[in-house]
This record gives structure tokens, sequence and C-alpha cells, in this order.
């Protein structure tokens, strides 16, 4: 199953769930899909601490991403973050600036799901 924030929305707060995500509208704060993936669509914008098993930025990203499969980076996104994933994927055109570390996602991953359960 997925799910979608459409292009009119624009969230500030915590979203936990285990099902895939696309972000078309803007998100902040702290999102966590344990087996997830999360699209961020062209035009849209999400910031804060995204987790997922996988995450591709097709739009504007910031602030910690974490990914236990990798992250892609498309055409014309933009991201300004701290990355943890064991891949990381980028395409021509796409824009980057912050830190990789390639090692830690997983204990990532479980500290967030952790915290959900806690604050559940």
């Amino acid at each position: 199953m997925a799910a979608t924030i459409g292009s009119s929305f624009a969230i500030r707060g915590e979203l936990y769930a285990d099902e895939d995500l696309t972000v078309e509208g803007h998100f902040d704060g702290t999102l966590v899909l344990g087996k997830g993936h999360l699209t961020i669509a062209p035009g849209a914008n999400a910031s804060g601490k995204l987790t997922a098993n996988a995450i591709t930025v097709l739009g504007r990203a910031g602030g910690t991403l974490a990914a236990v499969e990798g992250v892609r980076f498309g055409p014309q996104c933009e991201v300004h973050a701290h990355i943890t994933s064991p891949r990381v994927q980028m395409q021509e055109g796409a824009s980057f600036n912050g830190t990789i570390h390639p090692t830690g996602s997983e204990a990532a991953i479980h500290v967030a799901r952790y915290r959900a359960n806690q604050s559940a």
C-alpha cells in the first residue's frame, strides 16, 4: 500500500508508517517509514529527520536522511543534508551539499522505530 501527501499540503510534525509514501507538497519534521520507500516528488520539499528503507529525491530535501537500502537523487533535485546509507546514487543535474556516511543506516532505522513505539 502507498500513501501520498498532496501538493496542497504543508505538514509539520511527526509521521510514522510502514508503507511507501510520496511527498508532493511540503513536510517538515520527523518522518519514519520503517519498511517503506520515501519519494520526494518534483516541486516538493521535505526536511527534518527523514528515515526510510529507501529514499528517492526528485524535489528538495534537507536535514538528516537515513536509508537502509539506499538514497537516489534524480535530475534537478536539491539536497542539503547529512545522509546515512550504504548506497547513494546521483543522476546528472542533481545538486548535493552535505555529508555521506555509508554505515549506520540500520542502527538509525532501529532507533527511529524504537522512538516511534515510545511515542505511540
